[in-house]
């Protein structure tokens, strides 16, 4: 299992240094092929509008742009940039696209919320709420749409916040401290690092990976009260890092992909809060790989069939099938990411198109997705970015 050296302070500082250099520029590095035919689409209408979370701080610093998108060509158009947000890590729209909340990685952390004007895709400030621990990492909304759920990287927390009618923030219900036995890696897990929170289905849990301790944490969620109750942990190998979580559609698996050791789990939900292991330490490396990276965005397409993975040094896209009994993966193939460090990515509503943020190369580049291979191929499309993205979400 290889390591990962690099801090998370030191990535975001060298994602920065190597966004001035452009990457030795577009036309050096980036060598994108036009789209060659049409790509067949699913006859379901897509919405017009992507969103995009970028990190302040340095020159040129747009927060959260917005981009008009074009559902026949996946194109992506920059509309406006949102400018109350600072470093906004995560973006989450609500479930009736009228809402977006970030988790913002400035000061002490927050969360933002914003109402969305679905006729020209703008942005309106609502409020700021303190997370109750800084750099939070990831946000989520609760499936009943009532609660918004914060991963507090840096502050070693977890928070919840009910949601106003106006779709504005309330001041946290809970914030919650983790603990326990710290992982191996002491210049990674010197602290405990919550670092995304995943509800099942049903509400009634919330997943919580931690790289600092090594563990997924499976709590209950009272919904009237808006408070987390710890019910189970279970460990991953020691250093490994766990840091993003995804779910299989049909709700009884969950794949959780761990940074520092590169490597992903397969997981068992019982839905009575138990996780019981499937697959482990899965590398998301290509064979022989020597260089530094760390594993970033995990995602399952909606048919359940195909797993991908993002890969922050290596800078590739993993291609796993999956199989339809065991729930376990293969290797299909790497697609290099066509830019450096790719932090996020994206479906298209359509799920024909995957969109990749590389945080270090500045850019969205889009994929085409073979929903019967599960393999991707660059689609020829292009966009720049402010510095260093690193989320983007579709309405």
């Amino acid at each position: 299992m290889k390591s990962n050296s690099f801090s998370r302070r030191g990535l975001l500082m060298g994602a920065a240094t190597l966004a001035a250099s452009r990457l030795k520029g577009a036309d050096d590095t980036i060598q994108l092929t036009p789209m060659a035919g049409a790509v067949s689409r699913d006859a379901t209408p897509t919405p017009p509008y992507a969103y995009l979370g970028c990190y302040t701080g340095g020159t040129n610093a747009r927060g959260i742009s917005v981009f008009h998108y074009d559902p026949m060509t996946n194109a992506l158009t920059l509309v406006s940039i949102v400018a109350p947000v600072a470093s906004p890590s995560f973006i989450v729209l609500d479930a009736a696209k009228k809402f977006l909340y970030s988790g913002n990685e400035s000061g002490a952390g927050s969360a933002s919320s914003f109402s969305v004007n679905s006729q020209t895709g703008d942005l309106r400030f609502l409020n700021s709420q303190g997370t109750g621990g800084a750099q939070p990492a990831h946000v989520a909304i609760h499936p009943g749409g009532k609660y918004l759920l914060t991963a507090n990287y840096t502050g070693g927390t977890v928070s919840v916040f009910p949601i106003n009618s106006d779709g504005s923030l309330a001041p946290f219900s809970q914030t919650l401290a983790h603990f326990g036995d710290l992982g191996p890696n002491a210049g990674r897990q010197e602290a405990p690092h919550p670092h995304m929170m995943l509800p099942d289905s049903t509400g009634k849990y919330v997943l919580v990976n931690d790289l600092g301790l090594d563990v997924t944490i499976v709590y209950s969620f009272d919904t009237g009260a808006g408070k987390l109750t710890e019910v189970n942990r279970v460990a991953a190998t020691p250093g490994s890092g766990p840091r993003h979580l995804a779910w299989h559609p049909n709700g009884k698996i969950v794949y959780s992909i761990n940074e520092l050791g590169n490597v992903l789990n397969v997981y068992a939900w019982d839905g009575a809060g138990n996780l019981g292991i499937v697959q482990a330490n899965f590398s998301t490396l290509p064979a022989g790989f020597q260089g530094v990276s760390g594993a970033g965005e995990v995602m399952v397409d909606a048919a359940g069939k195909f797993l991908y993975a993002s890969n922050r040094g290596s800078d590739n896209i993993l291609i796993c099938s999956i199989d339809p009994v065991s729930s376990q993966l293969s290797v299909l193939e790497w697609v290099h990411a066509q830019g450096e460090t790719p932090r996020h990515f994206n479906f298209d509503p359509s799920g024909n198109f995957i969109h990749v943020a590389n945080q270090a190369s500045n850019n969205i580049v889009t994929f085409s997705v073979n929903k019967t291979s599960g393999l991707i191929t660059p689609a020829g499309l292009y966009a720049s970015t402010g510095p260093m993205p690193s989320c983007i979400q579709f309405a």
